[in-house]
């Protein structure tokens, strides 16, 4: 059965006994199940009940079939599964506190659309080939050395002089500094303890000889005069 007919069946019945708020929703990218989703409000409980016979004789009489209908005891929401389309019947406080409308009102996302095709492909012409410009230009020549250029002169390697370091003159020695020298000198010569040398041991000389030891001075005695 055509959903177009259907649709405007179930929407014509719940006009019928007038059921208020009514809204229809296109879930064909939200679920596989059903195509269609239809929410209406009535004002209590003997309404809905109203409300959902009605639909129900209308879509027999326009050839499609009722699968299933759930809620009819308490009167507060009442579902009729039409196959393709889903019908719920609230009251207004029960479709507020759902918000059916919240969880199924999704727009359908907009399809990518396909470059278009070269005209030239479509119709079987070859393409041209994309020639690279780098590849088509000529390399440049190299240059050639010039020979008739005389080659320039070397200098001499130039030598480098050690610096040469300045010599310190000798100061010249004021007569305070030399009273000072000879001061010492003799306060050094005062303090060094003279050795005296052992008998019959021979001492140092000034030139460096060994000095003989002194002979044993012998008395003579003095012989009588004749």
């Amino acid at each position: 059965m055509d959903i177009r007919k259907l649709q405007k069946a179930v929407i014509s019945a719940l006009e019928d006994i007038k059921a208020v708020d009514i809204a229809v929703f296109d879930v064909t990218h939200l679920t596989a199940e059903f195509d269609r989703m239809i929410v209406a409000s009535a004002h209590s409980a003997r309404q809905t009940k109203a409300l959902a016979g009605h639909v129900q004789e209308k879509a027999k009489k326009a050839g499609a079939g009722v699968c299933r209908m759930e809620g009819e005891d308490s009167g507060e929401w009442i579902l009729v599964d039409l196959g393709d389309i889903v019908v719920h019947v609230m009251q207004p406080r029960v479709r507020a506190y759902y918000n059916l409308e919240e969880l199924w009102n999704h727009p359908k996302p907009k399809p990518v659309p396909k470059p278009p095709a070269a005209s030239a492909t479509a119709a079987g012409a070859r393409p041209k080939a994309i020639t690279d410009p780098k590849a088509t230009t000529k390399p440049k020549p190299r240059a050639k050395p010039d020979t008739t250029a005389k080659p320039k002169a070397r200098s001499a390697p130039t030598t480098r002089t050690a610096p040469t370091g300045r010599v310190a003159r000798p100061t010249r020695a004021t007569p305070a500094t030399r009273a000072a020298q000879t001061t010492r000198a003799a306060q050094a010569t005062r303090a060094a303890p003279r050795i005296k040398p052992e008998p019959g041991k021979a001492t140092a000389h000034k030139s460096g000889a060994p000095r003989r030891p002194a002979a044993k001075r012998v008395a003579r005695k003095a012989t009588p005069r004749t």
